[in-house]
């Protein structure tokens, strides 16, 4: 335990990883302990979201759900079972941003001064110049509708690295009932609604991550969930 006796603990969602990718993780995993090492007390939780071969790994505790159930559900249900922290940081399971991109959302979330209650990452240029163009368009066009149809002051929501401290933000996450790639469209809008103290952090892309484009029925599935979320909106 750190001097400081803060805890953090580093929420990972997980489908169907390579061993290449899973023997990433775990070296990543632990050069991320030693970086924050002097202040925090840092430990991982993988959610093995309904993997063919069960996810292992030498530096997290991994918690099997028994199908897969999204992106979002995996993350709501590690929070839910996260008993003792005083902040959560969920990222995805290749860590795609730079280690130093997370340690600034780590640093941004134990800012006393700052007191947030969520941190969330803004993609930089670089992030978005080393997408595809179908992905490009798909992330504008949902900043678009966030900012100017859900009325969203942060609306470039789906970074994919939060952090959050354990309370009254976690209990709002799991007032969210997309469980889906967009659940965090839903998560900001109601924290935004409830007044909590949102920061953003600039994030950048580790170089050797490619993004590949998403599949039809990938973009299909989220265009209903994105039509849910407006009806959702105008509805009285």
């Amino acid at each position: 335990m750190t001097e400081s006796n803060k805890r953090l603990v580093i929420l990972t969602p997980g489908y169907n990883p390579t061993e290449e990718e899973r023997l990433e993780y775990d070296r990543i995993a632990s050069e991320i302990k030693l970086r924050l090492s002097h202040f925090l007390d840092t430990s991982f939780i993988i959610i093995d979201d309904g993997s063919a071969v069960k996810i292992t790994s030498e530096h997290a505790t991994v918690i099997h759900l028994a199908q897969n159930a999204g992106k979002g559900a995996a993350i709501k249900s590690g929070v839910k079972m996260i008993k003792e922290a005083d902040y959560v940081l969920y990222t995805d399971f290749d860590f795609p941003y730079t280690i130093e991109s997370l340690i600034s959302v780590v640093h941004a979330i134990s800012d006393e001064k700052l007191s947030p209650d969520l941190v969330i990452s803004q993609r930089s240029g670089q992030y978005f110049s080393k997408q595809p163009f179908q992905r490009r368009l798909i992330s504008a066009l949902i900043k678009g509708l966030n900012k100017y149809f859900l009325g969203l002051k942060h609306y470039d929501t789906q970074a994919g690295l939060k952090a959050m401290k354990k309370g009254k933000a976690s209990e709002i996450l799991g007032m969210v009932a997309t469980n889906g790639f967009l659940f965090e469209i839903e998560f900001i809008s109601k924290a935004e609604k409830n007044g909590l103290v949102i920061v953003g952090v600039p994030v950048e892309l580790r170089e050797d991550v490619e993004i590949i484009p998403v599949s039809w029925k990938t973009i299909r599935k989220n265009a209903v969930a994105m039509f849910k979320l407006l009806v959702a909106k105008i509805s009285p």
